[in-house]
């Protein structure tokens, strides 16, 4: 099993919050690159990180937490908040995550998560590490029901996305 340990980073700060209530905000690590440091020490080979003003505006925020992160550290790093388009994903890429997180943009763009693995050679649901070889998932898997993600609008909860492209990790 592999656990994801997140960091979410809001304002340039590492914080937590209660279901997404922006009015429950509390800073729970110095910065960002501390954060990562403390969770690499204990051993984590991969981090999650969330830009969360990206989530709340749809304009990433803190693509240099994650670039120092990037530089510093071996760990790999998923990460997300405000991708919505291609280049956003690709902006997300370029400053070290080898791993996409889209949420309300899959729901509602279904062709954004088709495009990534033509343009890179591998995907995982949505997004994920470049010049992978993965075998296609199976034509029933190829169907998914969307179980209310934590930024989408309830008008999505429930609904069905083809992900003709996906791959799996």
């Amino acid at each position: 099993m592999i656990v994801y340990p997140a960091i979410d980073i809001y304002g340039g700060r590492v914080v937590r919050m209660t279901r997404g209530d922006f009015s429950t905000v509390e800073e729970v690590a110095p910065s960002p690159l501390e954060a990562a440091k403390r969770l690499v020490n204990e051993g984590a080979e991969w981090l999650h990180i969330v830009d969360i003003d990206g989530a709340r505006t749809g304009e990433p925020a803190n693509l240099d937490a994650i670039r120092q992160i990037a530089n510093r550290f071996t760990v790999k790093i998923q990460a997300g908040g405000g991708i919505r388009d291609f280049d956003t994903a690709e902006q997300f890429a370029e400053a070290g995550a080898s791993r996409i997180i889209v949420g309300t943009a899959a729901i509602e763009d279904p062709e954004l998560i088709a495009r990534r693995p033509r343009a890179h050679s591998s995907c995982c649901g949505a997004f994920c590490q470049k010049n992978i070889a993965r075998p296609p998932v199976p034509a029933e898997h190829q169907r998914r029901t969307v179980a209310s993600p934590r930024h989408a609008s309830d008008e999505h909860a429930g609904r069905q996305i083809d992900a003709p492209s996906a791959r799996t990790c």
